[in-house]
């Protein structure tokens, strides 16, 4: 915090890349100023895949575990989602290949529902190809103050659920609680510092 504060406007407009780094100059001298209003179009992971995961049963378990990391934050932020994008980078004889599928579904945060709707994106990858990178996205966002429940299709359980899990992280550590699919790829995809961007520490440290 003292060296934070030791730095200029211009420094921290900076190390942001933006308007937001100036703000926290403000901020961390105690000026109040109005904040930025904002809307969240996405929620995502992507990863570049190490060798020995390159293969179509390794590849699976490392998107289980962004899927995760998404679904996470997306509860920590007040979200649902409606749509699940799930894209396999490939590499074959020197070339790209990119392979891109979705699902759309009722509003969603819980993971077991995200995780059924991935594995169903998962069985129609093309075959013969070998995965280089992995992603999933989360889009077509509401917010749990604007979502509608279903009379017919009650997720109560399973949101609950998941925030049991979330709470069990966030008080005894990263992957103290997980869905067990993803148990091969939990030191696989670690915390990464966007150039742009400072990640969602409290959800990201703890999946």
């Amino acid at each position: 915090v003292e060296q934070m504060y030791a730095l200029s406007r211009r420094e921290l407009r900076t190390i942001w890349g933006g308007v937001q780094g100036e703000r926290w100059y403000y901020h961390i001298r105690g000026e109040v100023i109005p904040s930025e209003k904002s809307q969240r179009g996405s929620f995502g992971n992507s990863h570049v895949l190490d060798p020995e995961h390159r293969s179509v049963r390794k590849a699976l378990p490392v998107l289980e575990r962004l899927l995760m990391k998404a679904a996470a934050r997306l509860r920590t932020h007040g979200f649902r989602s409606g749509r699940l994008t799930v894209f396999v980078r490939h590499r074959y004889e020197r070339q790209a290949y990119v392979w891109q599928a979705e699902a759309h579904f009722a509003p969603i945060s819980d993971t077991i529902s995200a995780i059924q709707a991935l594995k169903k994106i998962w069985s129609g990858r093309p075959n013969g190809l070998v995965p280089y990178a992995v992603g999933v996205t989360f889009t077509d966002l509401v917010t749990e103050a604007n979502h509608t429940p279903s009379l017919f299709d009650r997720d109560d359980k399973r949101l609950a659920l998941s925030r049991a899990m979330d709470k069990v992280n966030g008080a005894f550590g990263k992957n103290k609680v997980y869905i067990g699919g993803a148990s091969d790829a939990l030191e696989t995809t670690p915390v990464r510092i966007a150039f742009r961007n400072i990640p969602d520490m409290g959800v990201e440290n703890l999946m």
